[in-house]
């Protein structure tokens, strides 16, 4: 079971920070404090999931709170709390980048809805950022992983050939230790004939408008285009 996501709670009226703990603390971690000042020291301390904060802050505003945590903390979630419905502040907070906006008089069910959809995206952004980094990491590496002298020549092959436009196919037969057989690759254009990169591959050519032949009967080991 994963561990319970944390909520900071950030609002000078302690009763409140009190009504907001009673309602969330069942199903999430709650703290609180009652200025931004304070709130900013307890980002660097703790990792926070969800900041419940008020629009207006004795000192720094919650505003300014806002856009520090974006600027440093873009995971975490933001829902800003006002005592008074104003569109201009809600349009603001929204241009900050809160996720929502809430009077003090919200309803105390539909207050856990809306911070379970804030989890649930603050959940799909880390997928986001980590799905990102793994297909990152697999275009770094070499798409073909081998030790022997065949698989190197095949990979100088194909880096040569990366810059062009040509079609290139590699045909051979899939699994063979044959060591008298060669692959040969070549390109759609150009003119020149097949060159050898390898003797550990099924005997196979490629022909220049890309069909292929092969020595194993009524068997093509490419990957083509087009049928063989």
């Amino acid at each position: 079971m994963a561990p319970a996501k944390t909520i900071l709670i950030c609002d000078d009226d302690q009763g409140m920070r009190d009504t907001l703990a009673a309602i969330l603390k069942r199903d999430y971690r709650v703290l609180g404090v009652s200025s931004g000042e304070a709130a900013l020291v307890l980002l660097r301390e703790e990792e926070v999931d969800l900041l419940l904060l008020d629009v207006r802050l004795p000192g720094i505003s919650g505003f300014d709170v806002l856009r520090i945590v974006k600027e440093n903390y873009s995971l975490i979630e933001c829902i800003m709390i006002s005592a008074i419905n104003e569109v201009e502040t809600a349009v603001q907070a929204m241009k900050h980048g809160a996720y929502h906006y809430i009077t003090k008089d919200f309803d105390y069910d539909e207050l856990r809805s809306l911070v379970r959809n804030a989890c649930e995206r603050q959940d799909l952004n880390r997928q986001v950022i980590t799905l990102s980094a793994q297909v990152a990491d697999q275009g770094e590496r070499e798409f073909l992983i081998g030790p022997s002298r065949q698989i190197r020549d095949i990979v100088d092959v194909v880096h040569k050939v990366a810059r062009l436009s040509a079609t290139v196919l590699i045909l051979g037969e899939s699994g063979s230790r044959t060591s008298s057989s060669k692959a040969r690759c070549s390109g759609t254009s150009g003119g020149h004939s097949p060159a050898p990169i390898g003797n550990n591959w099924g005997s196979s050519s490629l022909r220049p408008e890309g069909r292929c032949s092969s020595t194993r009967s009524g068997t093509c080991g490419s990957i083509c285009r087009r049928s063989c």
